[in-house]
């Protein structure tokens, strides 16, 4: 994904959107599908608390051979195997050391590069590929249903929420994403947790030289609320135009829905 790299969000100036350019082509950037889905087309057992990413730890080329396979079919973007990656979750497999779940993390990337290169050796194409680094809620780590409620919302921090994420957005920013992909957010508070972040590492004291993009991605249970029922979509929507508003440079390349019912989309798009 190295020519797909962009969003370094010039901290001083106005953030170009990275899609600019596939949009203006065709006028739509295409995602991958469920990562998870298709690994289990493919023959992988994910019923364990990791889910996808346990084939980090278990078979890795069933991931790139995922990966391929969207590229294959088209997609603009491949998504890494990181979404509910955690520390604690890898202790079973042997994880002790908190560089070890980095290098983990490291890997996800890694495969999706090598994907990409497979794809070109391939079909000779030069076509513009972005690899987003998938950040799940936290409630993807609780594995107790909570991403789809957002019930730990009366229970946790904005700051704690806030640290959960930087650990492992930095890892994947480190290891040379294009994009940052927040993934699933079902409540307020960690929607705002989110932004801190980003507005943190898009801040002249964030020695990173290189910033990607950042997605931002909601589940919401009816037509107007996050899965955190008291939480509403527009207030939402509200807090990310006000900080794109306040700090041009911030590099947000995308707003969306994620794990929504269908028939609540459109309403859900309009009223945003």
């Amino acid at each position: 994904g190295e020519e797909g790299r962009g969003g370094e969000g010039e901290r001083g100036g106005v953030y170009k959107n990275v899609f600019e350019g596939i949009v203006g082509e065709k006028g739509f950037v295409l995602l991958d599908g469920g990562l998870a889905t298709h690994l289990e087309e493919l023959g992988a057992d994910l019923n364990h608390e990791l889910w996808s990413a346990k084939l980090l730890v278990e078979d890795e080329k069933l991931i790139r051979q995922a990966h391929f396979d969207y590229l294959m079919s088209g997609s603009d973007v491949i998504t890494t195997a990181s979404y509910q990656a955690h520390f604690e979750g890898f202790s079973q497999f042997g994880v002790t050391e908190r560089s070890q779940y980095y290098n983990l993390l490291q890997k996800s990337v890694k495969i999706a590069k090598d994907a990409v290169n497979q794809y070109r050796e391939t079909t000779s194409s030069k076509r513009k590929i972005f690899i987003a680094g998938s950040c799940g809620c936290y409630g993807a780590k609780l594995h107790d249903g909570s991403e789809y409620t957002g019930s730990y919302a009366t229970t946790i921090t904005k700051q704690q929420l806030k640290e959960y994420h930087k650990e492992k957005a930095l890892e994947l920013i480190k290891s040379g994403v294009d994009i940052i992909a927040f993934e699933t957010i079902p409540c307020r508070v960690e929607l705002l947790s989110i932004l801190e972040l980003i507005i943190d590492l898009n801040s002249n004291s964030n020695p990173l030289n290189i910033l990607p993009s950042f997605w931002i991605s909601m589940a919401c249970k009816d037509s107007a609320h996050l899965s955190f029922a008291q939480d509403s979509f527009t207030d939402c929507i509200q807090d990310i135009l006000t900080s794109i508003h306040q700090h041009p440079s911030l590099p947000i390349c995308a707003i969306g829905l994620n794990c929504t019912q269908p028939q609540y989309i459109e309403s859900l798009i309009s009223s945003s």
